[in-house]
C-alpha cells in the first residue's frame, strides 16, 4: 500500500494499521446497526 511513506518506522505503521483496522470494525458495525 502505498498510502503509508516507507520511511516510516515499522512500528508507527502497524499501529497507524491498527488504529485504521479498529475505526474500519467500529464504522462496519455502526453500518450494520443502521440497516
Amino acid at each position: 500500500m502505498g498510502i503509508i511513506p516507507s520511511k516510516f518506522p515499522l512500528h508507527l505503521k502497524s499501529r497507524l494499521l491498527t488504529i485504521v483496522e479498529a475505526h474500519f470494525i467500529i464504522y462496519k458495525e455502526k453500518n450494520h446497526l443502521t440497516k
